[in-house]
């Protein structure tokens, strides 16, 4: 057996491993891709960079005779920059941190690297998985209007000026705080933590009210856009009166039952009438071929009973089908009377008790009247038992 135990434990251990070293290579492989398609995306941007800078110093070298770029395929997208180039690049798992930001809140670019450095906005997506964020008005890029943000049968623009996502390392939360003077100004948070309840604190700041750590809210959801089309149902005829009961008419129609309760369930208390007289048809039947056969109501063959067991059988059956007895006010009585004489009873039984018990604790341990108790030998001389 023992061997057995080590066989299994060593087959556990193997396979833990095998699946620690097969979850291992996953990670490596996740984030050598996020790895090359990081690549990917910033060779994409240095390459338009790239490509600016060299239009701009032939520009400028050529002057007048500066060659026109805005034509032939690139006449209405010129300038702008494909949709692959704003594309969020998703960071490998394991590594995602919750810097507190949510949809809603208000945020400072603060990007060193960032054109809008100094800009306030309201946060309008946040990604978790990429670490990015995407602030209203904040970081616009026109880009080239892909085929797939075209609405099937519409038409739109070439190009479309939409915000770009940043960082959320180069953004800071930005809340009006109380000052001891009562006003609320805004305030760039840059040390935010989150509570382990899932409240967001400030780092080193109290509420100058009570002294308490303050906690920051987070911001409300929008509430839906509800679109009315025209297959919805109004609320006029929602609520307007079909039917009113009265006493010549029932309160719910007959088939309605059959729709909240099983035909033939054996929770339902109310049936159709063919159904009622079906069921006490086929109760007939089954009584009549008992008859036939010599059996009896319970199974018992009345063929095979003796005068005794069939009087023994008779009285079960009449037991069997009597009604539970109802207690009268005449029993309940004489019950009211036969349990106040127990409880006196059982009352001078208590008080006797007590009274023995302080009469033996004040003649002996445990004897009265009745003297020391004899030693063994002693009671078996006088018993003559020997043991």
């Amino acid at each position: 057996m023992q061997k057995v135990l080590r066989r299994t434990a060593k087959a556990e251990a193997q396979y833990a491993l095998r699946t620690r070293r097969q979850r291992s290579k996953e990670i490596v492989d996740d984030r050598w891709v996020q790895i090359i398609r990081q690549k990917i995306a910033h060779g994409d941007v240095r390459a338009l960079r790239l490509a600016a800078i060299k239009a701009r110093h032939e520009d400028w070298e050529l002057g007048p005779l500066a060659p026109r770029r805005d034509i032939g395929s690139k006449k209405d997208t010129y300038g702008a920059v494909p949709f692959r180039v704003i594309e969020r690049v998703d960071k490998p798992e394991g590594t995602w941190k919750d810097w507190g930001i949510r949809q809603g809140d208000r945020v400072v670019v603060v990007g060193k690297k960032e054109r809008d450095r100094g800009r306030i906005g309201t946060v309008t997506e946040v990604s978790q998985k990429s670490e990015t964020v995407t602030v209203e008005g904040i970081n616009t890029v026109r880009i080239a209007t892909p085929s797939f943000l075209i609405p099937e049968g519409q038409t739109a623009p070439p190009t479309q000026d939409i915000p770009a996502p940043l960082p959320l390392s180069s953004v800071r939360l930005v809340f009006p705080l109380p000052t001891p003077e009562g006003r609320k100004v805004d305030t760039i948070i840059s040390a935010l933590s989150i509570a382990p309840n899932g409240h967001r604190t400030i780092a080193d700041y109290v509420d100058p009210e009570d002294g308490k750590p303050f906690y920051l809210p987070y911001p409300k959801p929008a509430p839906p856009e509800h679109q009315d089309h025209p297959s919805d149902t109004l609320r006029i005829k929602v609520e307007e009166e079909t039917w009113v009961p009265s006493l010549l008419r029932q309160p719910m129609p007959e088939n309605v039952i059959d729709e909240l309760r099983n035909k033939y369930s054996k929770f339902r208390t109310r049936h159709d009438d063919a159904y009622i007289a079906k069921k006490m048809q086929e109760e007939a039947e089954a009584t009549w071929k008992e008859k036939k056969a010599g059996v009896g109501a319970g199974g018992m063959d009345v063929r095979m009973m003796t005068p005794g067991m069939e009087k023994r059988w008779r009285e079960a059956m009449e037991r069997k089908g009597r009604k539970e007895p109802e207690l009268s006010e005449d029993i309940l009585g004489r019950i009211g009377e036969v349990m106040m004489r127990n409880g006196y009873r059982l009352k001078e039984e208590r008080e006797e008790k007590a009274a023995g018990d302080e009469d033996e604790e004040q003649g002996g341990e445990g004897f009265t009247g009745l003297g020391a108790p004899l030693p063994r030998e002693e009671r078996q001389q006088s018993t003559g038992i020997v043991g």
